[in-house]
């Protein structure tokens, strides 16, 4: 990793997808002597896990919008990588180094702008400079062109992203509140309705849900995940006299941690193509190397 960035007359920077991912801004900017270049396979992941929300251009569309306005570009490998995976390196880290070590081989001055450590690792390794997103920042901080209208997009992209995951955490509240109430009336509420209606109820329940996580899968994964704590932590409230445990408890406790690791799970899925997705993976250890670094 590069401490003090020295900026030659022409200087190639290759982003990696969680730069752009984390801050779409920098599309939009343009600095005389300094190339943005995202790989072929960079732009394939962004579009495979675009977090597109209705009437908000997703950043795969930002990105194609920055290079129609020659502000990025797209770059396709012209030799086959030969780079040893054995670090566990994705299809994506081996075609940003071998596009570096491609434009090295012309004489280019070449930078490598990513987040991920194993990333830098392996960068490190071949001789491949590297920089990160405070560092990038820097460098296109001062005399900068900027397009206004990508920015403005960039920025509500990102609003985008901060209000669906409030949405989300206040709907799995919300949820669980109205859980709570059903499971407090529900004398009153199976006393009205008979055996037939009973299992109709929990027929329609079962499928109600499972459309629910298909169209709102974050305020289900939040949801669920608050409930397996209730369910848990509801076996020992509120005297927690541990004497008085039964087996049963103890299978209850269980079932509870079962919800709250299906909620995690369910959270992270719905992340995908975030910002947030980037520090959930890093937290979850399912990001196979293409997490974000501090």
């Amino acid at each position: 990793m590069l401490g003090v960035i020295s900026i030659s007359s022409s200087m190639k920077i290759l982003l990696d997808t969680n730069i752009i991912i984390l801050d779409p801004t920098l599309l939009a900017k343009k600095k005389q002597g300094v190339s943005l270049i995202v790989p072929f396979t960079v732009r394939l992941e962004l579009a495979t896990n675009s977090f597109v929300r209705e009437g908000v251009s997703s950043i795969a569309g930002l990105l194609d919008s920055a290079v129609k306005q020659n502000l990025v570009q797209i770059y396709r490998l012209t030799t086959i990588p030969s780079i040893d995976a054995s670090e566990r390196l994705s299809g994506t880290d081996i075609e940003l180094i071998t596009g570096a070590q491609e434009l090295h081989a012309k004489g280019e001055d070449v930078r490598l702008a990513t987040q991920n450590r194993v990333l830098i690792r392996a960068a490190a390794s071949l001789g491949i400079a590297t920089i990160d997103l405070s560092q990038l920042r820097e460098i296109l901080s001062t005399e900068s062109e900027l397009d206004k209208k990508l920015e403005f997009e960039a920025k509500r992209i990102l609003s985008s992203q901060t209000r669906t995951l409030l949405i989300g955490i206040l709907g799995g509240i919300l949820g669980n509140i109205v859980a709570l109430a059903i499971w407090t009336n529900r004398s009153s509420i199976v006393g009205k309705i008979p055996i037939w209606g009973t299992f109709a109820l929990v027929l329609l329940s079962g499928l109600a849900l499972y459309t629910l996580r298909g169209r709102f899968r974050l305020q289900y994964g939040i949801f669920e995940f608050i409930f397996g704590v209730v369910l848990a932590t509801k076996v020992f409230w509120p005297d927690f006299d541990y004497a008085k445990l039964k087996p049963t408890d103890f299978l209850q406790a269980l079932a509870g941690v079962y919800v709250m690791v299906r909620g995690q799970d369910n959270i992270g899925h719905a992340l995908k193509g975030s910002r947030f997705a980037l520090y959930w993976s890093k937290f979850s250890g399912e990001g196979k190397g293409r997490e974000v670094s501090h």
